[in-house]
């Protein structure tokens, strides 16, 4: 692991992912809205995030001017650059004709696009699911990315769409989600997918566009699903789809399959029933000829 200092204290990194001061970091950084605009900063000039974020560890307990002052550094067309940035992501991060229902939250740093409806109690950009265990313990991974909601996008009552750790979770245009849906961190929903009432979708999951997902249907994590899939009401997929089919049960599998074994046993009992009668029967025949074998 790459050692970087912070203050008068070395450590490696997966110390400084799981330090107690990275967290009010992060959270600094989130409620600010400064978390896009610095990570595309990164990404457009080279930088480490371990070392920037050292730096900022480094000049707390001052956050809310550390940011800034950190950039000092950098030439006024970069730190201009970086700042327009943010500006820009705040102006734009409910698009135009947009309802957003009592009761329902977005966390900041969510955007959501033109046209989109987001009805009571839905739940968009809250942490996603992410600890580290060891020895026992189970530590936060701070979730510093957002949630991005594509236009022409609707979102049930009670849904919850849980942020991305770095990046985003992305719903695509059209797409139409029930109540009652768990969304986890960095899925990625295509363009015009249909999401029913109780489904869960784990963490880094993608769906190819026009996917639908009937009523209480699980995707397990980190899974590909292939545009025009279909899976019906309480399946669970467990494994990636490659290519446009209808899945049903658990674990999914064709549809066609999954009812042919459901026909099946259906008529088990009427089977176990023949097989008795015909075990009966050989041992009745097999006794009769031991008693003739004898006399």
């Amino acid at each position: 692991c790459e050692e970087i200092v912070v203050g008068s204290a070395a450590f490696d990194f997966a110390d400084f992912l799981t330090a107690r001061r990275l967290g009010f970091l992060t959270e600094f950084l989130w409620n600010s809205g400064y978390v896009r605009p610095l990570l595309a900063f990164l990404q457009a000039r080279g930088l480490s995030p371990v070392e920037v974020f050292a730096e900022l560890l480094r000049r707390l307990p001052t956050a809310p001017a550390a940011v800034q002052e950190f950039f000092v550094d950098y030439d006024a067309d970069v730190r201009k650059e970086l700042f327009d940035t943010e500006e820009r992501l705040r102006a734009d991060c409910i698009g135009d004709d947009t309802w957003i229902y009592p009761n329902a939250v977005l966390y900041a740093g969510t955007v959501v696009g033109a046209r989109c409806i987001v009805h009571g109690g839905a739940v968009i950009g809250a942490d996603g699911y992410g600890f580290a265990t060891e020895g026992g313990l189970h530590t936060k991974i701070p979730q510093i990315g957002i949630v991005r909601i594509e236009d022409d996008v609707e979102i049930g009552a009670g849904t919850t769409i849980d942020r991305a750790v770095l990046g985003e979770t992305v719903i695509g245009q059209g797409t139409k989600i029930d109540n009652l849906v768990q969304i986890g961190h960095n899925v990625k929903i295509g363009r015009h997918c249909l999401i029913v009432a109780q489904v869960g979708i784990a963490g880094s999951t993608e769906l190819g566009d026009h996917v639908v997902l009937a009523g209480q249907a699980g995707v397990a994590g980190h899974l590909r699903i292939a545009s025009g899939v279909q899976v019906e009401a309480q399946s669970a997929v467990l494994k990636s789809v490659r290519e446009k089919t209808t899945l049903a049960g658990f674990p999914a599998r064709p549809a066609r399959e999954f009812y042919r074994a459901q026909a099946a046993l259906r008529r088990l009992p009427e089977l176990l029933e023949r097989v008795k009668r015909m075990e009966t029967a050989l041992e009745i025949g097999s006794s009769h000829t031991k008693k003739e074998e004898a006399e």
